[in-house]
């Protein structure tokens, strides 16, 4: 069936995911900062309209998502190694050219916030460019009984344009849909818009959907949202306004008088007050205080409790955060991202990418030989001996600093380390001359008899030894 006679169905599948792709749409705009209107639209809901108007002004919009994708998101931290023995030049070209480790950096966020992105090579200037697309901005269908989660249509969101008709003009959303054989541009009213299709005649030049798509959900070709996230992003900065607004009112007594006349009964540093009471009354006249009180440390220590348990069923490891109390939760919040080991979510992540990334080079090189024979690039053609190798780094468990050095001083010690492997395992980084110099100084001076207390070795170590700079030249 051709792409034209699809389009009920494609627009159907738009339609039907519209929920997913704006709940990414929410959670792309509080990730670039714009948090506080949707705390406010949760006070709202949920707050007397009387109190509410109190506090709006006073809400703790603490955006915490953007620091927890940035800690999920380390696959890239440290560069694969991309080779290829018969087109080396042509992966170090692009790899420069595309600014890949940042590119797949961002992939790595939407990765982590929608569980999948998309990857779209482009021309501009005469230099390929890489565009990473956000889970609000495309769709994808598949028609493959054998492979369901293969995606055979790409929808790419284009926006609106204006549409004229026989009752004038509408601005209507379009989108630019994808096979490997066709291409075709239509509105949300299935109307095809020749002025955006060029001279394609409806025929897709390349010979396949352009697009690398990278999902994360093993069963679903379009993966179920991690509502959580969304929501502990939102219910974080709520209980800190929560807890504000309880601050603000227990921080003044309520003043009340018992069978007293209150004219001109004025608050100020000087005020003297002469209370008088109902002559026809026999009661005394009396005037006192309430003074509310609210445990703001519960309300803290719940918070942070929540936060580290949410990040534990994320798979992520949290160290001890202690006891938190008003005047250090901010630190206590920020302590729990500091700590967070993302270990096994980078393997995970890893393997991904690995793929990914493998079907992007192949990608690369069928849009390198389009653009080359369409002179849009000025290049050499690549040709299917290309066989791309993509190997990350692999990742090590979060470790503490002073643990990491004890246990290699530990080591050498007792004869299983030599002093050059032990500096080559904690400065990883350092050149032979670095090395050469830190062996020349005698970085470690460690005495045979001190080896019986291998908890205090860092009492023979060098402070230098901890320090991550390297020995001057």
């Amino acid at each position: 069936m051709t792409l034209r006679k699809r389009i009920p169905d494609v627009l159907a599948h738009i339609k039907a995911n519209s929920e997913f792709t704006s709940h990414n749409a929410c959670m792309l705009e509080i990730y670039e900062g714009n948090l506080k209107p949707y705390v406010l639209a949760v006070l709202q809901k949920t707050l007397s309209d009387n109190y509410f108007q109190k506090i709006k002004d006073r809400t703790i919009p603490i955006n915490i998502l953007r620091r927890v994708i940035d800690k999920l998101s380390k696959v890239y931290a440290t560069s694969p190694q991309r080779t290829d023995a018969n087109y080396q030049q042509f992966m170090d070209d692009y790899t420069k050219w595309l600014k890949l480790d940042e590119r797949m950096g961002v992939a790595d966020e939407y990765a982590n916030m929608f569980k999948g992105y998309a990857l779209e090579p482009y021309v501009h200037l005469g230099k390929p460019r890489l565009r990473v697309i956000p889970y609000d901005r495309f769709m994808v269908m598949s028609e493959d009984k054998v492979d369901p989660l293969n995606p055979t249509v790409f929808i790419k969101f284009m926006g609106k344009y204006t549409k004229y008709n026989g009752r004038g003009k509408k601005d209507c959303n379009y989108y630019y849909l994808y096979t490997d054989e066709e291409f075709l541009v239509v509105d949300a009213d299935g109307d095809i818009v020749e002025s955006e299709m060029g001279d394609t005649n409806g025929t897709n030049p390349v010979g396949r959907i352009p697009f690398i798509y990278g999902n994360r959900s093993r069963i679903d070709l379009i993966p179920q949202p991690d509502t959580d996230i969304l929501q502990m992003t939102k219910m974080i900065p709520v209980i800190l306004s929560d807890l504000s607004g309880v601050l603000m009112f227990s921080c003044f007594s309520i003043i009340y008088g018992i069978d007293i006349d209150s004219e001109n009964m004025t608050m100020s540093p000087n005020a003297f007050w002469n209370f008088k009471s109902d002559p026809k009354s026999e009661k005394t006249p009396s005037i006192g205080t309430i003074k509310p009180d609210a445990d703001i440390d519960v309300g803290v220590n719940f918070l942070a409790s929540t936060f580290a348990f949410w990040l534990e069923t994320k798979g992520v490891r949290v160290g001890s955060i202690g006891q938190l109390d008003q005047g250090n939760a901010s630190s206590g919040i920020a302590k729990i991202i500091d700590e967070m080991d993302t270990f096994e979510i980078r393997k995970t992540n890893i393997q991904f990418f690995k793929n990914d990334e493998s079907n992007l080079w192949i990608l690369l090189k069928d849009m390198n030989n389009y653009w080359v024979k369409t002179k849009q690039l000025a290049y050499g053609i690549i040709g299917d001996n290309f066989e791309p190798s993509i190997e990350f780094d692999e990742p090590k468990p979060q470790v503490n600093r002073v643990e990491e050095v004890n246990l290699v001083v530990t080591q050498m010690q007792a004869g299983l380390l030599t002093k050059e492997i032990g500096l080559t395992q904690l400065y990883p980084d350092w050149t032979q001359e670095q090395l050469d110099a830190a062996l020349k100084e005698n970085v470690i001076e460690i005495a045979e008899e001190e080896y019986e207390q291998p908890k205090d070795v860092r009492a023979g170590v060098k402070e230098s030894f901890y320090s991550k700079t390297p020995p001057q030249l």
